[in-house]
């Protein structure tokens, strides 16, 4: 069974089997990845990522790792020079850029990026 194959009888799988429905699926070759974006019954968005290969992988996590250590420190740095507004204003522009993503055509930018 090809990797591709076998991860996307899983989403399906899991699909079948909860709330959860599938919106979307892209498969990226270069990066060994299948993604797909779930939805609740509720309306929660959730993105799952199936890597084929290791290194792939490990890529993405240091680079996943990086983005936290980044986007906390940022939160950080605002909270430190504004106080509480500061730490507001940036997760208020962290759910700004969300709704812009979940609200734009999927061709153009996905939830992943």
């Amino acid at each position: 069974v090809e990797p591709t194959a076998a991860a996307a009888a899983a989403a399906d799988s899991a699909a079948d089997r909860t709330e959860w429905r599938q919106v979307h699926a892209t498969v990226v070759p270069r990066f060994s990845v299948t993604q797909w974006t779930m939805l609740s019954a509720r309306g929660v968005q959730l993105d799952l990522s199936c890597f084929s290969d290791p290194g792939q992988f490990a890529k993405f996590n240091a680079r996943q790792s990086a983005f936290r250590e980044i986007f906390l420190a940022t939160r950080r740095s605002l909270w430190a020079r504004c106080g509480d507004a500061g730490a507001e204003a940036f997760d208020a522009y962290i759910y700004l850029l969300k709704a812009f993503a979940a609200l734009t055509l999927r061709s153009a930018l996905t939830s992943f990026q």
